[in-house]
């Protein structure tokens, strides 16, 4: 079973505790009482595979930096949520969202989902849905509007958050991966090495074969790696053709 350590972020009032209520335990919260902190945990079947979400909800936390700090560093996904009803809210993502990628050790891969939420209030509307899709698309991450109250993509937004953290994973890993074949592949070349071919996976990824140079060097008077015993078996090859021809002639002359 996969674990994810979910942490939920956004202004006071936007209905954070409301968002995951709903999803954990299927309720609905209507009285507003501010969350110092809480957690939850919930067991889900997401494409077939079983997780563990552990939900962190948060409070906003101007005047507690250091507890803020741990939630960022440690959290694995993050969502931010704004209320269409509250223009504060909205102005207030791209800060926190920075906030999270500073305390992130891997900043170009943070799972984050943005989230609209109240979407049942529609007369008292502040945000347009355009807009806070052009902002997700600024940030390159999913977008939802969502109620609590009407459980509108409530759970699309805690899957589709899990799967964000699956999908930053996968990319940051293959990132190391490639990095690691290019030093490797520098490497090699430099002690002499230099690429055959290579052939592309349907994943995107690539096996890249080498030989060794033969190379000779008459002003340094030395030879390069793999020479020595490629010069050998050349050697040896030649020995036993001169007497497989040898054997041949010879069984020619006891015919006549």
């Amino acid at each position: 079973m996969t674990e994810d350590k979910l942490v939920v972020l956004g202004q006071a009032s936007v209905g954070k505790s409301t968002l995951i209520n709903q999803f954990v335990h299927s309720i609905f919260i209507d009285v507003y009482d501010p969350t110092l902190e809480d957690a939850y945990l919930k067991e889900v079947k997401i494409d077939d595979e079983w997780h563990l979400l552990d939900i962190l909800d948060t409070f906003e936390y101007e005047d507690y930096t250091p507890l803020k700090d741990s939630w960022l560093r440690e959290g694995e996904a993050f969502l931010i949520v704004y209320s269409i009803t509250s223009r504060r809210s909205f102005d207030k993502v791209a800060t926190i969202r920075e906030e999270v990628k500073m305390m992130q050790e891997y900043s170009d891969y943070v799972s984050i989902i943005l989230v609209g939420n109240k979407c049942d209030l529609e007369n008292e509307r502040q945000i347009s849905r355009e807009e806070g899709q052009d902002l997700a698309k600024t940030f390159n991450c999913p977008f939802f509007e969502t109620s609590a109250k009407d459980r509108i993509n409530v759970d699309e937004s805690f899957f589709s958050l899990a799967r964000e953290k699956k999908f930053q994973n996968e990319k940051r890993l293959e990132k190391k991966e490639s990095i690691k074949s290019e030093k490797s592949l520098k490497k090699k070349q430099k002690n002499g090495y230099k690429v055959k071919g290579e052939r592309v996976h349907g994943g995107g990824t690539f096996d890249i074969y080498y030989e060794k140079k033969l190379v000779f060097s008459r002003v340094q008077k030395r030879r390069y790696p793999g020479e020595t015993e490629l010069l050998e078996l050349i050697e040896k090859e030649k020995k036993v053709t001169i007497e497989l021809k040898k054997e041949k002639e010879k069984e020619k002359e006891e015919e006549k």
